[in-house]
């Protein structure tokens, strides 16, 4: 059931502000819709229809003329666009590469730490080593010569 009371419903409010009251619209024109015809321009307000077509289609030749040389700009701005796209591809490609390069360096670099790790352990120990037995040597000595001398 249709509800006619275009007070309560919003959507029947916003139809009558947008075309007029159905009883009140203008029947005789044929150019409108809604409550009042277009008020005319001063470009528009002394041409006949044929005036009018030609006016439109002048307007409109403006507009594929604007158009023609945005659609210029974006094609530029595509091959911009591809351009660094290609570039961007190709550093990627480099970083790669150079990603690889110092992760093997790294594991080349972890490897002779470690190596260089136990040298230096192994070197330290050989010197205590050595200086204990260099300790001993000059302590014998020190006692041969404290008895042999007295």
């Amino acid at each position: 059931m249709k509800n006619n009371n275009s007070a309560n419903n919003p959507f029947d409010s916003n139809r009558n502000s947008l075309f007029g009251e159905p009883n009140a619209r203008n029947n005789n024109s044929s150019r409108s819709w809604g409550k009042a015809p277009p008020k005319e321009t001063p470009l528009t307000e002394n041409l006949d229809n044929k005036g009018l077509l030609t006016q439109q289609q002048v307007i409109m030749d403006e507009q594929d003329q604007i158009l023609d040389v945005l659609s210029g700009s974006v094609g530029r701005q595509l091959q911009i666009a591809k351009s660094i796209d290609a570039e961007v591809s190709e550093q990627n490609l480099l970083l790669d590469d150079m990603h690889d390069k110092v992760d093997r360096t790294d594991s080349r670099l972890r490897a002779v730490k470690l190596k260089l790790h136990d040298v230096s352990e192994k070197a330290s120990v050989k010197g205590l080593w050595a200086c204990i037995c260099f300790l001993i040597l000059t302590l014998i000595v020190i006692i041969f010569l404290a008895f042999y001398i007295r």
